[in-house]
């Protein structure tokens, strides 16, 4: 897997026998904010491995409807000014969400239930829509 923008390094290789993975879930801040490495193994053993994504196809308005149905109804305008849609909620990281975090809760935002409250439904999310 080679490294990309959203992935500055690789998440996960394959030499053809052997699949490698860095499998981390919490980022250098502790948080659950990296996205989960799923992949599919053939049974066919010549093909490679099928490593999976989450892709939510919301807009920032389905993302606003998201965060009612959640109960996050408070991150709502702050989301949208950081034009947060479905592919941001996809690759989302510490780096990106402490600015939305900061305006919102402070600096001591990590410390709020609210913030976990709303990284927790993050996960939860991007859980449904790996393909």
């Amino acid at each position: 897997m080679e490294a990309t923008a959203d992935t500055p390094y690789p998440r996960a290789s394959s030499d053809g026998h052997t699949v490698y993975v860095n499998g981390s879930t919490c980022d250098h801040s502790y948080l659950p904010l990296n996205p989960l490495v799923v992949f599919d193994l053939p049974h066919d053993k010549s093909l490679p491995p099928i490593f999976l994504t989450s892709q939510i196809p919301f807009n920032q308005e389905q993302v606003r409807l998201w965060l009612h149905e959640e109960q996050l109804e408070m991150w709502a305008d702050v989301f949208s000014k950081f034009n947060v849609d479905g592919h941001k909620l996809s690759t989302l990281v510490d780096c990106d969400l402490k600015p939305i975090a900061n305006q919102l809760l402070g600096e001591t935002y990590t410390l709020d239930p609210k913030f976990l409250q709303m990284v927790n439904a993050i996960v939860r999310l991007r859980c449904q829509h790996y393909h």
